[in-house]
């Protein structure tokens, strides 16, 4: 064999080793999105009858729901708006569906407003937090007896829109969880391993969207031990 032949055999070995490496890397892709799709479709299952159960029974949540850190909603009642989709990578085909989010949608509330009263210099700082976490409310702006704006009166409505939303991270391979006004208003965000995501974990998710169990946090790092 010469030269340019043990060269040629050399560089087809290097293609095939190569065309082979790509190979595998798609397998293992192909067996990790699965695994996450599988996950999150056993959590939409679960939202399905969830959804079901809860739009019919209207429970109460069961504690005060804070706002702002100076007062709370109580009172609140189940909507049976709530609403669970799972959504699908693309391509897809019929046969070879990859599902990478899945969402739960609910809300309670009740016929109140409840009222916070800011200073009128500190009013924007309100207004700004009512506005980031999605709030509704009504501002009326106060005058003192000299004709100055002196305070702002914000009516807020007892009704609470909260979504949870489970998706993947392509890069880690683990999976994702927002939590939008779920126990308290604003947004918290947790990445976890996709064995964390069974039975207990989203058993606890409801007692939690009811008012009865611990908090994300508290739910993730329990799910891992």
């Amino acid at each position: 064999m010469s030269v340019l032949d043990v060269l040629k055999q050399k560089n087809l070995s290097k293609k095939l080793t190569e065309e082979q490496l790509a190979k595998d890397r798609l397998e293992r892709q192909r067996i990790l999105n699965k695994r996450i799709s599988d996950a999150l479709v056993s959590a939409y299952r679960y939202f399905i009858e969830l959804t079901e159960q809860l739009n019919s029974l209207k429970p109460a949540y069961s504690k005060p729901y804070p706002l702002l850190g100076v007062t709370e909603l109580t009172g609140l009642v189940w909507q049976d708006t709530a609403r669970t989709n799972c959504f699908t990578r693309k391509p897809e085909t019929e046969y070879n569906k990859i599902f990478d989010k899945v969402t739960l949608e609910y809300s309670y509330a009740n016929r109140e407003e409840v009222q916070v009263v800011r200073e009128y210099h500190v009013h924007e700082m309100t207004k700004r937090m009512l506005e980031e976490d999605g709030i509704l409310f009504r501002m009326t702006l106060e005058k003192n007896n000299r004709g100055l704006l002196d305070k702002a009166v914000f009516s807020i409505p007892s009704d609470v829109k909260a979504k949870l939303v489970f998706s993947c991270n392509d890069e880690s391979g683990k999976l994702l969880l927002s939590a939008h006004n779920v126990e308290r208003f604003g947004i918290v965000k947790f990445e976890f391993d996709i064995e964390t995501l069974n039975q207990a974990l989203l058993d606890q998710l409801t007692l939690m969207i009811l008012g009865e169990g611990h908090s994300v946090g508290k739910l993730i790092g329990l799910a891992k031990l």
